[in-house]
């Protein structure tokens, strides 16, 4: 069992191996088929031509009944026998043994050998019978029916519709004997020989399908060991219109994404450090102006200084909020309301909003209870940057409007606001982590870039989507689906 798991068989001498061995047992079998079915239908061609034989010889029978009444006259004048067996081709009988008196009493004798039954000539496997079945001629030995290589077949003669007798016929149920064994083993090394020369076409023609079918996979290990080296650029060629291609076409998406993913990931990580450096050089600057004595250390600079830090704590927790999102966590759901949580949180930024002469307002369909199963922290988070989004990019005296409505089995939260609105190009890219518009909507509102797709997450994570519009009051909206309880 160890040295079955130590030794590695190349998956080419398994599928080599695998089809030689399958070419040979159905090689095997059909050979067998076909000389079982040889043997048979030879024996079954011999026996109806016998037949055909006996038939004619029961109609010649039937006229010497019908000329002398009966079979006296056949009995005692064998030569008559043997020259209607002469008429067909046929050697005459030997001379009769002791007569029987019927069929029953023919069971007691032995029947010739086996190979005498195959071999012996039609004229010595004739009898003929009476109507009350006594022998008239031939052997009564032929008439012994209980073996297993021979079988008694029989033509009734008929006259006037009366069975007058029958002529029998002793045949054998399978060829034997030497003539036979020689013809068979003439055939089985003919057989063989084909068969080898099969066998050697079968070996050569799998050699080079193995070698086809192995090439892709060949392609795709080199590929597999190009990416595991850093090299995603190697791209598989494609070739036919089969599984293979499609494996091709799936690796050849793989290596693009893994492309896509590793460029993400650099832009990512620098996107990051310059959003962690921003508001560190501005804190190095202010502390090291204090420390130099160039700004008191007054409460207007440890304001400033403490705006900073929430800034950079409000990074780190987004990021943070995105590292959960990104391992699959996902909390807990309960049932929820969420028209409430819209009115409530509504009304918590209403003086806010005022303050910076925004109008907010919100509208509930029908004024029902809105059901859905979430997490109400992650969901009061989600609408919280939403309204955080419209409130940093909405200019002074607009106007932001949240309607939360049913749309089938689900919930639609669609959030407007006014001018400044989203270029038709850039709104794909919104829910990207720290894209910016190169507008009015820019780093000088605050924002970390990271608002809109943690949405994204929470909204991914509850089993439903967010999408950016152009709003019809000017600026942007957004559309949020969740799924209705």
């Amino acid at each position: 069992m160890l040295l079955i798991s130590i030794v590695r068989i190349p998956i080419f001498t398994k599928l080599f191996v695998s089809i030689f061995l399958v070419s040979s047992l159905m090689l095997g079998s059909m050979s067998w088929m076909i000389n079982s079915s040889f043997r048979l239908g030879l024996q079954e061609m011999v026996n109806d031509d016998e037949l055909n034989k006996v038939e004619l010889i029961a109609e010649e029978t039937k006229r010497y009944y019908s000329q002398n009444f009966g079979w006296k006259k056949l009995s005692e004048a064998p030569f008559l026998w043997a020259g209607i067996l002469r008429q067909h081709g046929e050697a005459p009988p030997r001379p009769p043994g002791p007569e029987l008196n019927s069929i029953q009493e023919s069971e007691e004798h032995i029947l010739p050998p086996s190979d005498q039954v195959s071999m012996a000539p039609l004229g010595q496997r004739l009898n003929l019978i009476d109507g009350n079945g006594v022998n008239v001629l031939g052997d009564r030995r032929n008439l012994k029916e209980s073996s297993a290589n021979a079988q008694l077949s029989r033509i009734a003669i008929v006259i006037d519709e009366k069975t007058v007798g029958w002529v029998s016929i002793l045949q054998s149920r399978s060829l034997s004997g030497r003539l036979a064994d020689n013809f068979y083993q003439q055939q089985s090394q003919h057989m063989l020989a084909i068969a080898l020369l099969t066998i050697a076409c079968s070996l050569v023609i799998a050699f080079f399908l193995v070698r086809h079918f192995l090439k892709p996979l060949r392609a795709l290990h080199q590929g597999t060991q190009a990416i595991e080296s850093g090299d995603f650029e190697y791209q598989i060629q494609e070739q036919g219109n089969d599984e293979f291609t499609e494996l091709t076409q799936v690796f050849n998406r793989l290596v693009l994404s893994l492309k896509k993913q590793k460029q993400d990931r650099e832009n990512w990580l620098s996107d990051i450090s310059h959003e962690l450096r921003t508001p560190l050089a501005v804190l190095k600057g202010e502390i090291e102006a204090i420390q130099d004595g160039i700004r008191p250390a007054s409460p207007e600079y440890v304001d400033s200084l403490h705006r900073q830090v929430l800034n950079l704590e409000n990074l780190v927790n987004d990021l943070h909020q995105l590292s959960l999102s990104d391992s699959g966590i996902k909390p807990q759901h309960f049932e929820l309301d969420l028209a409430l949580i819209v009115q409530q949180l509504t009304a918590q930024n209403q003086h806010r909003f005022s303050e910076n002469k925004l109008r907010l307002s919100y509208e509930v369909e029908d004024q029902q209870t809105l059901y859905m199963l979430g997490d109400d922290k992650t969901i009061r988070q989600l609408i919280t940057n939403l309204l955080e989004n419209s409130y940093r990019y909405t200019d002074s005296g607009g106007e932001v409007h949240l309607q939360l409505s049913t749309e089938q089995n689900a919930l639609k939260l669609c959030i407007d606001d006014s001018y400044p609105g989203v270029d038709e190009h850039a709104l794909p890219r919104l829910f990207e982590r720290l894209y910016r518009v190169d507008s009015s909507r820019n780093r000088a509102s605050g924002g970390s870039g990271l608002g809109l797709s943690i949405c994204q997450s929470i909204a991914e994570a509850h089993s439903g989507s967010i999408i950016a519009q152009q709003s019809p009051l000017g600026g942007l909206r957004v559309i949020v689906t969740l799924a209705k309880k």
